[in-house]
C-alpha cells in the first residue's frame, strides 16, 4: 500500500460507532509472478518506477470506545460499491447507515 486518505470521520448510531470513509492507494509490479492473476495488468499505464497504480474505496464502522468492541472484523468485498452484508449481520435489518446521513 502506498497511501491512505480519509475523507470522512462521522459518529453514527447515536455515537456508538464511527464511520470512516476513504481511499487506499496501491502499486503493483506487472512483472512480478504473483501479480499475473490481475486481469489486464500488463496493459496498465506504468509510473516512473515501472509499477501500475490502483486505488480502492473503503468504508469502516468501528466502535467509538474500543474497550467495548469484541475484536471481530466483518469484512465485505463488494461489487460496484454496494454494502449488502451489514443489514444481514446480526439481524440488523432496518438499520441503515447511508454514505451521507449521520445516523
Amino acid at each position: 500500500m502506498r497511501s491512505v486518505e480519509i475523507s470522512e470521520r462521522t459518529p453514527v448510531l447515536d455515537g456508538v460507532y464511527e464511520r470512516i470513509v476513504g481511499r487506499a492507494h496501491f502499486g503493483m509490479n506487472p512483472k512480478l509472478a504473483a501479480n499475473r492473476i490481475v486481469r489486464d495488468l500488463e496493459l496498465a499505464q506504468l509510473d516512473a518506477a515501472g509499477g501500475a497504480e490502483c486505488a480502492a474505496d473503503f468504508y469502516i464502522l468501528q466502535p467509538t470506545d474500543a474497550a467495548k468492541g469484541n475484536g471481530t472484523v466483518l469484512f465485505e468485498v463488494s461489487n460496484r460499491g454496494g454494502k449488502g452484508m451489514l443489514n444481514r449481520f446480526n439481524f440488523a435489518a432496518g438499520r441503515t447507515i447511508s454514505a451521507t446521513a449521520g445516523s
